[in-house]
C-alpha cells in the first residue's frame, strides 16, 4: 500500500540531479529502489486499480518511468532522469488513437519538496 513519498525520495532526486553519473547512482541504487521506485510503483498500481474499477469499459494499462535516459538522446545530459512519472494509457489498438488517460510527474524543487504535475 502506498504510504507517500519520504524526505529520502526528495534527497535522492536532488542527488541525482547534481551527481548524474554512473558511480554516484551505483553507490545510491538501493536508495533509489527503496525510496523512489517502490513507492512510485505502489502509487501507480493503486491509481490504476481504482481508475480501472470505476471505468471497467476502458482497456487501460499503467506505465511507470525508468530512471535511465535513452542513450541515443542524451544531448549533454547525464544518463539518469531527475524526475519520475507514471501514466494510464489505453491498451491494444486504442492506445495510438486515444493517448494517455492520465499522467503524473514528480520532481524535486528548491523548497525541499516534491512538485506534482498532472
Amino acid at each position: 500500500m502506498f504510504q507517500g513519498f519520504s524526505q529520502q525520495t526528495n534527497d535522492f532526486l536532488w542527488g541525482i540531479r547534481f551527481n548524474n553519473e554512473r558511480s554516484w547512482f551505483e553507490a545510491h541504487k538501493q536508495e533509489y529502489l527503496d525510496y523512489v521506485q517502490s513507492p512510485l510503483r505502489q502509487l501507480a498500481q493503486e491509481v490504476y486499480a481504482r481508475f480501472s474499477a470505476a471505468h471497467e469499459e476502458l482497456p487501460l494499462m499503467v506505465r511507470v518511468s525508468r530512471i535511465y535516459r535513452d542513450a541515443r538522446r542524451l544531448y549533454g545530459r547525464g544518463p539518469y532522469k531527475s524526475h519520475l512519472w507514471f501514466s494510464l494509457r489505453m491498451s491494444g489498438e486504442q492506445k495510438y488513437k486515444e493517448g494517455d488517460a492520465g499522467f503524473m510527474q514528480w520532481e524535486a524543487n528548491n523548497r525541499d519538496e516534491l512538485m506534482v504535475f498532472t
